[in-house]
């Protein structure tokens, strides 16, 4: 590298380059969810049901999810 002229010989600045190529890459994110409050009397999962509050989690999830789209 030439100290006294920093641009490479194709006259393209490094930090500029890097960040051009950072616009081109998709970006994915994985959201994690823990499930609401449940009752937890029930033997089998069909009967551990969500309780009113645990429905109300799931919707507040559901409204906080969407506003992140």
């Amino acid at each position: 590298m030439n100290w006294k002229n920093p641009k490479p010989p194709n006259g393209v600045d490094p930090a500029v380059e890097d960040e051009e190529k950072k616009k081109n890459i998709g970006r994915r994110e994985i959201i994690l969810v823990r499930h609401g409050q449940y009752d937890l009397s029930g033997v089998t999962d069909d009967q551990k049901i969500l309780t009113s509050l645990g429905r109300q989690q799931a919707k507040w999830s559901g409204e906080r999810l969407a506003k992140l789209l």
